[in-house]
This record gives C-alpha cells, sequence and structure tokens, in this order.
C-alpha cells in the first residue's frame, strides 16, 4: 500500500521544493548563476568544437587537392571518330488479334 503512495510523495516533496526556491531570491539568484555558468560552458565547448572540425577540414582538404602537373607535361589526346548507327526498330511482345486488325483497316479506310 505504501508503494503505490510513493510517487505521490514525490511530487508533493518537489512541488514544495520548486515553491520555496521561487519564493526565495537569493535561491532563485544563485540558480540563475548556476545555470548562465553552465550555458557559458556549453557554448564555449560548441564554439572549440566548430573550430577544430573546420581546423580538420581545412587540412584534408589542402591533402587531398592533387599538385598541379606542369603544362608542358601534359599530352593532347586525339578524339576518336564515333559513327552513327541507325535506330533497331522495336520489337512488340503481343501479337495483334483478328479483331484489333479488323478494327484498323476500317480506320484506315475510313481516312
Amino acid at each position: 500500500m505504501a508503494i503505490q503512495l510513493l510517487p505521490l510523495i514525490a511530487g508533493a516533496a518537489l512541488g514544495a521544493l520548486a515553491t520555496y526556491l521561487y519564493k526565495d531570491d537569493e535561491a532563485r539568484k544563485s540558480i540563475k548563476k548556476g545555470v548562465d555558468k553552465v550555458g557559458d560552458k556549453l557554448a564555449e565547448g560548441a564554439n572549440s568544437i566548430k573550430e577544430t572540425v573546420s581546423r580538420k577540414t581545412k587540412s584534408t582538404k589542402a591533402e587531398k587537392e592533387p599538385k598541379a602537373a606542369p603544362k608542358a607535361t601534359k599530352k593532347k589526346v586525339a578524339k576518336k571518330k564515333v559513327s552513327k548507327k541507325r535506330p533497331t526498330k522495336k520489337k512488340t511482345a503481343s501479337k495483334k488479334t483478328a479483331s484489333k486488325k479488323a478494327a484498323n483497316k476500317k480506320t484506315s479506310e475510313a481516312a
């Protein structure tokens, strides 16, 4: 029976503590200072991570870029002649039925 009352007691204790901290000016000021310090530390950490990542990406880009070869050593490659091929007729997979053929003849004769 006491186990069922445990959440109620914990909630009441947290509510009382929150009310006390909200009404006490010194407690609010100290909590605000603590939150500000934590926020500043998080911002500093994020900035240092951002700087580290940007330095690493710059160094890897510099390593990946090949050095330019002198222009005199480049050889010209002859272009190959491409012959044009005629398009092939597409093969149909299904055969026309007799009724479709008759319908096509009637439409072609009417035109």
